[in-house]
């Protein structure tokens, strides 16, 4: 069996404060031998990270520079939680990332009752050494990925398809990536498209597929 992955399944693996990373990360160690990408995808999949690593990069930043100016001691994790939280609403991330990226830190210095000077100099630590989590696991990323090398613009191949698609509700890039999917599924037979984004499967559901080579749409949710 062979499967071809949204981005977002990729996104989720790499970014271990994502959404999607427990279902994602589990699905492509499994199937380690025989996932795929497109041209199309590894490229949307280099943006989204580039572009999640610098949102992140801002909230650590301007966590740090939070913490280096606060003389608030915290007592529990909410209540650090919450003063972040409340500070950092600037910040273009999403919610969950920052709760998720906060829970670690708080975790991985098992704090109990911690002074403001103690938290600020281990997130000083925790922030400079960020980044290695993300780029060791986008190495590893790029040692199981299997390219399918259709180029970028595919789908100008199956036009059709793609007016089929849209008309749907499919919009791109997702009319985009399932047909570099199906072309994909021309040679490799019995191919398994994998997404983490539901809205996808709402917008196909009940319409005829058997004009793409997709043995079947799989959500890893």
């Amino acid at each position: 069996m062979k499967y071809f992955l949204d981005t977002n399944m990729p996104i989720g693996y790499t970014i271990i404060h994502d959404k999607h990373h427990e279902n994602a990360s589990r699905f492509i160690e499994k199937h380690s031998n025989s996932v795929f990408w497109s041209n199309f995808v590894e490229e949307e999949y280099l943006n989204t990270f580039n572009d999640i690593s610098k949102s992140i990069r801002h909230f650590l930043d301007t966590i740090e520079s939070i913490l280096e100016n606060n003389e608030k001691n915290f007592d529990y994790y909410l209540e650090f939680e919450n003063f972040i939280i409340n500070k950092t609403k600037h910040v273009p991330l999403d919610e969950f990332k920052k709760l998720k990226i906060l829970e670690n830190f708080w975790k991985d210095n098992e704090f109990a009752h911690a002074n403001c000077e103690n938290i600020y100099n281990n997130f000083v630590k925790f922030n400079r050494n960020f980044n290695r989590i993300y780029f060791k696991r986008d190495k590893n990323l790029n040692g199981i990925m299997k390219l399918h090398d259709c180029g970028r613009d595919n789908y100008l191949n199956y036009l059709n398809f793609a007016l089929k698609l849209n008309s749907w509700g499919v919009h791109s890039p997702d009319y985009k990536i399932i047909l570099d999917a199906h072309d994909c599924g021309i040679k490799h037979e019995e191919l398994i498209f994998v997404s983490a984004d539901g809205k996808i499967f709402e917008a196909l559901n009940g319409h005829e597929l058997s004009f793409l080579k997709i043995m079947e749409f799989k959500s890893c949710n």
